[in-house]
């Protein structure tokens, strides 16, 4: 029954090992573009460029505190992650890369993961203020949150057979999609500086879904330790069927469409003038990722809610290696038929909503410093949970050049330091540095790269437009 827990506790950590999180260095910097939009909307007002053609960004990101693995490093693991081994008995295999669970129980647990595509965007500029963009992202997010410290593997595999464990709730929730989105941001000029305004209205694609919800669950572990005694349960989960045959190798990755939604990004931005054409300050709100996509082709809903006992036995589970086979012994064990736990052929995903507050001031010509609070929002179990954090960076910038030195607080707990540069078009960049250094227990690791164009001179108009870069700085007159 051991194997069977531990193999629980890997099938929700293994899809996490692509995670992308706020790629800080692609995002606050003055010439970030159409990539502060997916901060703030409204944060393109203070773009100094008139257009911009972003060619790719791809981030990746993983960070967890229910596990580690000893003595590694990101370019370690890429290298030799073939051996990677169980460190968490005395049989383990000898190996340089072991993997382990955590065991305190005091401890509330996270897990988060975000990839993120950028594919080709376009904004511009007009001479009235406003900002104009389209884009088409790629995102796989998922996660768990706020999960109590008793979910770890040593709690479980270490209880006395027969003790009855009761299950406080705990919700996990996965989506792949695209999204194609218009981006769209008005500046105003005011006595001492501007106000902004902006949103990006998305229309979403979904592929992949899975969800679990536990409201409750009481279970002890038989005799011979090889069967779980389930006294009740209720629980909600479902996922999409397009390639849950996929583990044990019978069918090739299908790309599909399944679902579709739509999702907005709302912001608004106070900029006071500085110097030139820089601002001295500027502080901003945004609502991020506000809506859904509904699965209704290929999908599945299932409950299971029961007062009922029944046994769950290693034997028959540990060979299975699809989404299908768990479920139909699942329905088969607690309600006596494989069928009985399906209510409807749909369900809903929340996509990872959060309120985010920015600020950046303006130290000295070129030295910035930018602070960003990040808070997730969950309306409903089935919500992506983004992750929080707490962020402070300075950076110094150029148009051809910048360096950002990003330190961030993740969840509120676990700090990270970063470095960021971009030599011209190129942007490369880490909110964890110290996942590529050797670390005595590895979480989780960052980091993204980005390529776009932006105008060299200001010399190419059409029409109203300005094609090239920014336009001298309009002089206020005062009255004396």
């Amino acid at each position: 029954m051991k194997i069977l827990l531990r193999n629980i506790f890997l099938w929700l950590l293994l899809p996490g090992s692509l995670f992308a999180q706020e790629q800080l260095g692609l995002k606050t910097s003055t010439y970030a573009g159409l990539h502060s939009a997916y901060l703030n909307p409204a944060a393109t007002a203070s773009y100094p460029m008139q257009w911009e053609l972003n060619l790719f960004s791809i981030g990746a990101f993983f960070d967890n505190n229910f596990a580690f693995i000893t003595d590694t490093s990101t370019p370690d693991l890429i290298r030799n992650g073939e051996e990677l081994m169980p460190g968490f008995n005395d049989n383990s295999p000898n190996s340089n890369l072991k993997y382990d669970f955590y065991a305190e129980t005091n401890t509330t647990r996270y897990l988060n993961l975000s990839t993120k595509v950028n594919g080709p965007s376009l904004m511009f500029k007009t001479n009235n203020g406003q900002s104009l963009g389209i884009f088409y992202n790629f995102r796989l997010e998922g996660g768990m949150a706020n999960i109590p410290g008793t979910y770890n593997y040593y709690y479980f595999a270490d209880r006395f057979v027969l003790d009855r464990i009761p299950l406080t709730p705990v919700n996990f929730s996965t989506m792949l999609w695209s999204e194609l989105g218009a981006h769209f941001s008005q500046e105003i000029e005011t006595y001492q500086g501007k106000i902004s305004f902006g949103l990006n209205a998305k229309f979403l694609q979904g592929y992949e879904a899975t969800y679990v919800d536990l409201n409750n669950m009481t279970y002890s572990m038989s005799i011979n330790a090889d069967t779980v005694n389930v006294e009740g349960v209720d629980v909600n989960f479902g996922y999409t069927t397009t390639n849950v045959d996929m583990l044990d190798g019978s069918d090739e990755l299908q790309r599909r469409i399944n679902g579709q939604g739509v999702a907005f990004d709302l912001g608004f931005n106070y900029i006071v003038d500085g110097y030139e054409d820089n601002y001295a300050w500027k502080v901003g709100i945004s609502l991020l990722d506000f809506g859904s996509v509904k699965f209704n082709r290929n999908a599945e809903a299932h409950r299971i809610d029961t007062e009922n006992f029944f046994e769950v036995s290693e034997a028959t589970y540990k060979e299975f290696t699809t989404l299908a086979e768990v479920q139909d012994q699942i329905s088969l064990d607690a309600l006596g038929a494989t069928t009985t736990s399906l209510e409807r052929n749909n369900f809903r995903i929340w996509v990872p909503s959060a309120i985010s507050i920015q600020a950046d001031v303006n130290v000295w010509e070129g030295l910035f410093v930018s602070g960003l609070l990040m808070q997730r929002l969950a309306f409903a179990d089935n919500h992506l949970r983004r992750g929080n954090l707490l962020n402070i960076s300075p950076r110094y910038q150029h148009k051809w050049g910048e360096i950002h030195f990003p330190i961030t607080l993740y969840e509120y707990k676990d700090l990270n330091m970063g470095l960021a540069l971009r030599l011209g078009f190129l942007t490369i960049g880490t909110d964890n540095l110290g996942s590529f250094t050797k670390s005595r227990e590895y979480t989780g690791t960052d980091f993204y790269i980005g390529l776009k164009i932006f105008p060299f001179s200001s010399k190419l108009t059409l029409g109203g437009l300005n094609l090239g870069g920014k336009g001298g700085k309009k002089v206020k007159c005062y009255d004396f």
